[in-house]
């Protein structure tokens, strides 16, 4: 991700430092949390911050790991980088792994759950990282040399934090292959979401693509904004860096290293509304 893309690309027409965030978007890395978030904030001229856990360290994961292992620090560090935390919409795929923490330092803030199909998510990332299917077979460690910063590691590496005897969190191996982990990790965003679904405003991004300005005024109308610009000539602009590769369509059969999670990935998409693969379901 390029330093302040969103700045480049106009994503938003203002950033800066607001008392009250009204929209925190949240969901998966690569399930279209960053196009949907970007036109919401150029439809309403809305200011915007995007990723700021990546935006803190420029891809190290340090305050990312930080926030892991110490949740109760997510208040401070969004306190110490107040002009990347605080915007009328902020949009940050990892702050739906600390919802407790999110609802205390953004009290009254509406909440926008983006979903995706597993499936295509992981086409997306290794899309996006250059990197083919197969390869997700593999620990995330054994990719590290192929990742462009160690936000992706920890991405790929999943959450793998331990609590020892002593109370104290400490990071486990990274023994899960990376497809086990990706899975996991959406499969507990979704876990999040469906118990606080009544709190949340969810959209679903294959719904998105198929009516993305009508999709945008409902959301806008839903969470009581504004539509102040015309935004048709931006619907289909790229929000994110295109990827280094284009893998085919995958199906949950593609990573038999993560085939226990299957059950639970399609008990989460029914729960969604979704439909089911037919061979999945027999």
């Amino acid at each position: 991700m390029a330093p302040n893309r969103h700045l480049l690309q106009k994503a938003a027409r203002r950033v800066g430092i607001h008392p009250t965030t009204q929209v925190l978007v949240l969901g998966h890395q690569k399930t279209g949390t960053s196009a949907i978030a970007s036109l919401l904030a150029l439809m309403t001229g809305a200011s915007y911050s995007q990723d700021p856990f990546y935006q803190v360290d420029r891809g190290s994961a340090v305050a990312l790991r930080e926030v892991t292992t110490q949740p109760e620090k997510f208040a401070a560090i969004a306190a110490q980088n107040a002009g990347l935390f605080r915007s009328q919409i902020v949009k940050d795929p990892d702050f739906i792994y600390f919802l407790p923490q999110l609802k205390s330092a953004y009290p009254g803030a509406a909440q926008v759950f983006v979903t995706r199909r597993p499936e295509d998510m992981i086409r997306s990332i290794i899309g996006r990282l250059g990197l083919p299917a197969d390869a997700l077979e593999q620990p995330a460690t054994a990719l590290q040399k192929h990742l462009p910063n160690q936000h992706w590691l920890a991405v790929l590496g999943g959450f793998n934090v331990e609590e020892s005897n002593n109370g104290e969190h400490t990071e486990s191996p990274l023994a899960h292959s990376a497809a086990w982990n990706l899975l996991h990790r959406w499969i507990e965003c979704n876990r999040i979401y469906l118990a606080n679904r009544n709190e949340m405003h969810i959209i679903r991004y294959e719904d998105f693509c198929q009516s993305k300005a009508s999709t945008l005024r409902s959301l806008t109308a839903l969470l009581g904004l504004r539509a102040r610009h015309d935004i048709s000539s931006s619907l289909d602009r790229q929000f994110q860096p295109s990827g280094r590769s284009r893998a085919g369509k995958l199906s949950l059969d593609d990573f038999p290293s993560a085939a226990a999670l299957v059950p639970t990935v399609l008990e989460q998409l029914d729960a969604m509304g979704y439909d089911t693969p037919p061979a999945a379901k027999s």
